[in-house]
């Protein structure tokens, strides 16, 4: 894989208080291909009624990874410290790809960007070179090797990280950044 630690990490990470490690992609959160067939198996997968009551009938043995991934761009496990450098938190980032065909690229405005860790988290997508073969433009290589170089540019850069907390039953929980706003002085 690839990875990239901040020089100062080693130092920070001597001072924490607390370091939370939620830096772990849970199967049911890789977004899947909808089968129709299949609804009743994916709702309760997703623990979602019915609008009105049906039978529970016999679902066959199934399993959430036989339903393809919708999702080729990986994740990240990225730490985030807290800006009194006291906590810091392990969390994923599942970036979108830039495809008009992704539900989570609904209501995102989809601006052509230059695929740098920071302009990825910040937008919440990747951009695909197949995606803007229409405009011409040339876009930096959306490869994970690539887009890693470039996490350097956020070395104590202070941001806004707006996380996504789920709760999946138990104690099994899963902590995903949604995007970074860059902080203004």
């Amino acid at each position: 894989g690839y990875s990239w630690k901040s020089p100062t990490w080693p130092e920070l990470r001597e001072g924490l208080s607390e370091h939370l490690h939620f830096g772990q992609l849970l199967p049911e959160s890789i977004p899947r291909k909808y089968v129709y067939e299949h609804r009743d198996f994916l709702m309760c997968q997703c623990n979602l009624q019915a609008a009105e009551y049906r039978p529970v009938t016999a679902t066959p043995k199934m399993d959430l990874q036989s339903f393809a991934s919708t999702h080729n761009h990986g994740y990240y496990n990225v730490t985030i410290v807290g800006i009194n450098h006291q906590v810091a938190i392990d969390v994923v980032f599942l970036p979108a790809g830039m495809c008009h065909e992704s539900h989570r690229m609904l209501g995102l405005s989809v601006d052509i960007h230059d695929n740098t860790l920071a302009s990825i988290m910040a937008r919440g997508y990747v951009c695909d070179e197949q995606a803007t073969d229409n405009n011409q433009q040339t876009l930096p290589s959306s490869s994970p090797g690539q887009i890693v170089k470039t996490a350097a540019d956020l070395d104590c850069v202070h941001v806004i990280c707006v996380l996504d907390v789920c709760h999946h039953g138990g104690n099994t929980s899963e902590v995903i950044l949604n995007r970074i706003y860059k902080a203004t002085e």
